[in-house]
């Protein structure tokens, strides 16, 4: 894959709407998870670090929307061709295909992009930087913009 084609994945990310607006749950996780590739720390990351974060951003942000609902795009992200999910087709999923919170902790699932994209992504910093900037602008307040590059220790 190359890097247009990873940068047009990023831009047909699916976001789940309600009432016209649009959910931060996947964009909020994807800035989190750029930036451990900016800071090169591991591709699979805890389902349990991953929730702790989100609470974190969602509360210091005071973003709308439920932070518990990190488990939606943990495992949907997958649907989006750039995640994957551990052991992803023995877990539990309800009806309209989220996994269960309580597996994904109870069981310490790990999930992050795939290593096609994690790779191109920690060698690439441009790239990514442009992935970061394009989620940051398309989905969040410029408001926020200033407070999530000191949350997420990031400089662009």
């Amino acid at each position: 894959m190359n890097n247009e084609e990873i940068l047009e994945k990023f831009r047909t990310i699916r976001t789940f709407r309600e009432k016209g607006k649009i959910s931060l749950h996947k964009p909020i996780l994807l800035l989190y998870v750029l930036t451990q590739c900016y800071h090169k720390k591991e591709r699979m990351l805890s389902f349990y670090s991953i929730d702790k974060a989100f609470k974190e951003l969602f509360c210091q942000l005071s973003i709308d929307g439920k932070y518990e609902n990190s488990h939606y795009p943990f495992g949907k992200l997958k649907n989006d061709g750039i995640w994957e999910v551990e052991n992803s087709d023995n877990l539990k999923r309800t009806s309209v295909g989220h996994l269960s919170k309580k597996q994904l902790l109870d069981e310490n699932i790990h999930g992050g992009f795939i290593e096609e994209i994690y790779d191109v992504l920690v060698q690439d910093e441009a790239l990514l930087k442009e992935i970061f900037k394009l989620i940051l602008f398309t989905y969040i307040d410029n408001k926020l913009h200033k407070n999530i590059f000191i949350i997420l220790n990031i400089n662009l």
